[in-house]
């Protein structure tokens, strides 16, 4: 028990001189991400579109970083870290709202009134366009109709084929 103390402080005692002293910062980051507004989310996510740019920002990182993780790992650990920024650019807006202080009426009915309208939208705008409430769309009266059923056999050894009706509503 006594020896476990005693790791626990040498322990401490590192780890306090480490502080004191400071440590190095091997990896600063994108240069994209030190600002939180929405201009720079805005140059980010443009710069996340552009195909292949951040797999291969991510493995040239990899590449001249002394690191322990695998390629696979290091790209997990920059999609999070890109996804938590991105995050975190969005929940600015929430981030100033007073925890547990009620949504204002005004913001609620407009963005209420707004997304049921889409999805209203979304719903009825199909009916409307192929339903014959549409102006454009005209009649198509079905004048007449018939049923046969006819089987066809074709004799290969004979060289005969014929008709066989079974039914015929004409």
């Amino acid at each position: 028990m006594i020896t476990l103390y005693i790791l626990f402080c040498i322990y401490f005692m590192i780890l306090a001189r480490q502080i004191l002293f400071g440590q190095p910062e091997l990896r600063r980051g994108s240069f994209f991400n030190k600002r939180f507004d929405s201009i720079s989310k805005a140059i980010y996510e443009g710069w996340l579109a552009a195909p292949f740019l951040f797999e291969l920002r991510s493995i040239i990182d990899w590449t001249f970083t002394y690191t322990s993780l695998s390629v696979y790992q290091w790209l997990k650990i920059a999609q999070v870290q890109s996804d938590m920024y991105i995050a975190k650019c969005y929940n600015r807006g929430y981030m100033a709202h007073k925890l547990g202080e009620p949504q204002g009426a005004v913001s609620k009915c407009l963005n209420g009134f707004t997304l049921m309208t889409i999805c209203l939208g979304l719903i009825a705008f199909p009916w409307l366009i192929f339903s014959t409430f549409d102006p454009t769309a005209t009649g198509n009266p079905v004048k007449t109709g018939s049923l046969a059923f006819i089987v066809h056999v074709d004799d290969k050894v004979r060289n005969i084929a014929y008709n066989i009706e079974l039914f015929s509503t004409d």
